[in-house]
């Protein structure tokens, strides 16, 4: 009976380490993982939005509807902005060249609009004074900026980017937000738009 309960205790014991270590290796990993993870703290419009503009092949038009801001309280620095096409109109490899991507602080538009959507670059409506490029563009607490997108049709089509997904970082931590404010591009301009 003295054996059989000795052999009762060691498993006991060996279960027991094994848990201490089982939970020292899931928090080890959650450590990591919450290490390597930026924060929420980069915030955008929750709406679902799709704007266009009808041009034709070669034409160059700006897209500035979209805006984000920090909520949190240290600095996020803006690394890339990713075009996520809808799957109905994926089928054709890259129908727009992105030209420039630029954010504009808009406490520094007082009073002026958005380019929201602009042939050309918009430099009527937001000089270029104003804009600095998205790469690498150190958003600080508190901050909102506008995203401006500078593309050129390369096909005639038609084609929905339904999101678009700011990649970002915090501290040596990576993020990415993904808005639901959608662009659609339809060329030639002399033929109708299904998206309008």
């Amino acid at each position: 009976m003295t054996h059989a309960r000795g052999i009762g205790r060691r498993r006991l014991f060996a279960l027991m380490v094994s848990a201490v270590a089982a939970t020292a290796v899931v928090a080890s990993v959650m450590v990591y993982v919450l290490a390597i993870r930026a924060s929420d703290a980069l915030a955008g419009p929750t709406t679902e939005t799709i704007t266009g503009l009808t041009m034709d092949v070669d034409d160059v038009a700006t897209w500035g509807m979209l805006l984000v801001w920090n909520t949190g309280d240290s600095p996020i620095v803006l690394e890339d902005l990713p075009l996520n096409p809808d799957q109905d109109t994926s089928q054709v490899q890259d129908p727009i060249e992105v030209q420039r991507l630029q954010v504009v602080p808009t406490e520094s538009l007082k009073g002026e609009t958005t380019i929201g959507m602009s042939a050309g670059a918009g430099e009527k409506v937001i000089p270029e004074a104003k804009r600095s490029p998205l790469a690498g563009y150190e958003l600080a607490p508190g901050v909102r900026v506008s995203v401006l997108v500078q593309y050129r049709a390369l096909k005639e089509g038609a084609w929905k980017y339904d999101t678009v997904t700011m990649a970002y970082k915090e501290g040596r931590r990576s993020g990415s937000l993904t808005l639901t404010q959608g662009l659609s591009v339809c060329a030639p301009s002399d033929k109708p738009c299904p998206f309008d």
